[in-house]
């Protein structure tokens, strides 16, 4: 009788073994491949919801307060920007045209679109832009102020009416008269 060596079924497990380990293996990255996708369009704890609507579109107002130099303005403070000397701070919004403050244009549509201290303003030249209230009065000499409500209107002129576009419906502005 002869004995038939080892090797040759040590051969045969092995190669079964690998075949089994790599049928593992990618049975494994798929599963992660699988978690990995659902992971990434749920929530974290505590809910762990998953969200398959798309994000809501992005408003035009202001998010955060603008950098004034090395400063951010906060309420009631407006930026000051000067151009000799090149530097920016926050001051009161009674002092801006006293210390002779550059304007900053921003254009607005609302009184939303405009930093905390600015108005949205129509100047003389037709342009809607975020001034300091000093530099808005409002009046129609030469400005007018944009507005949403009755709140966002000075004293001189404390009525938000909208205006009528040229075929005499809404132009979807309103200004304080």
């Amino acid at each position: 009788m002869t004995d038939r060596p080892a090797k040759p079924i040590l051969g045969r497990n092995r190669k079964t073994m690998i075949r089994l380990s790599h049928s593992r293996r990618a049975t494994a990255v798929a599963l992660l491949w699988v978690v990995v996708a659902v992971a990434g369009c749920c929530g974290g704890a505590p809910s762990h919801k998953c969200m398959f609507a798309p994000p809501t579109p992005p408003d035009a107002g202001v998010d955060a307060a603008f950098p004034c130099g090395t400063q951010v303005c906060q309420s009631p403070t407006v930026c000051c920007f000067m151009r000799i000397p090149p530097c920016g701070t926050c001051v009161p919004p009674e002092e801006y045209k006293a210390r002779g403050c550059e304007q900053m244009e921003l254009d607005c549509m609302t009184p939303g679109d405009c930093q905390s201290g600015l108005v949205c303003c129509v100047g003389g030249s037709g342009n809607e832009t975020c001034r300091p209230d000093p530099l808005c009065p409002g009046d129609g000499n030469p400005t007018y102020r944009i507005c949403d409500t009755n709140a966002d209107c000075p004293r001189n002129a404390a009525s938000c009416l909208g205006v009528s576009g040229a075929d005499g419906g809404s132009s979807g502005i309103s200004f304080c008269f």
